[in-house]
C-alpha cells in the first residue's frame, strides 16, 4: 500500500500483542514458558494493545471473545454489550466543541443500562504524531482519586478510546508481579 508514495512513510509495531484472560485487565503478554490452558467459557481479550503505526500515528485495536460453541448469554453478554455500546457512544461524541466530560458521563449511563460498571483508572488519550499519550484525556469514571483537566475536542485531533467494563464493582486490584 505504501510502496509507490513519493515520501518515505515510517511504519511499524506500536504495541506488543497482549492476551488477557477473564479477570486480567490488560497488558498481559504471556511468555513461551506460560502454561495456562484456555478453557470453555473463558473470556479472552485480544489484545488490550495490539497495534501498528503509520507515519507516527498509532492504530490500536482490541477484541473480546468468549470461548464457547454457542451464543454468549448472561453477565458475559451484558459486559461485552456494555463495552461495545459505550465505545460506539464515545466515538459519536468525539466531535469539535464537545467536552471530555460529555464522553465520561455518557459511558457511565451506558454501563448502568446494562447493570455493569466502567473500570476505574482507565483513561482514553489524545494521540499525536510519534506521541502515544497526548495532553487531552477522557476519564472513564469520575472518582476522587482520578482527576483530569477539562478539555474540548477540536478538528483533526486523534484519540484512542479505551472502554473496560466489569460485572463487579469496577475496581482494579493492584497486583505485585
Amino acid at each position: 500500500m505504501y510502496k509507490n508514495v513519493k515520501k518515505k512513510i515510517e511504519r511499524g509495531v506500536a504495541f506488543p500483542t497482549c492476551v488477557s484472560v477473564n479477570n486480567t485487565l490488560c497488558h498481559f503478554s504471556p511468555l513461551a514458558s506460560n502454561e495456562v490452558v484456555l478453557e470453555e467459557g473463558d473470556m479472552v481479550k485480544i489484545c488490550s494493545d495490539m497495534g501498528c503505526h503509520i507515519d507516527g500515528f498509532i492504530a490500536v485495536v482490541a477484541h473480546t471473545h468468549v470461548l464457547q460453541g454457542g451464543p454468549v448469554t448472561g453477565s458475559q453478554a451484558d459486559v461485552i454489550a456494555a463495552a461495545n455500546t459505550a465505545a460506539e457512544v464515545a466515538l459519536r461524541l468525539l466531535r469539535p466543541r464537545r467536552k471530555n466530560k460529555d464522553v465520561t458521563e455518557a459511558i457511565q449511563k451506558v454501563a448502568a443500562a446494562y447493570d455493569c460498571k466502567i473500570v476505574e483508572g482507565v483513561l482514553s488519550h489524545q494521540l499525536k504524531q510519534f506521541v502515544i499519550d497526548g495532553n487531552k484525556v477522557v476519564l472513564s469514571v469520575l472518582s476522587p482519586e482520578t482527576r483530569v483537566d477539562d478539555a474540548e475536542f477540536e478538528e483533526n485531533e486523534v484519540y484512542t478510546i479505551d472502554i473496560v467494563t466489569s460485572t463487579g464493582e469496577g475496581k482494579v486490584i493492584m497486583l505485585a508481579m
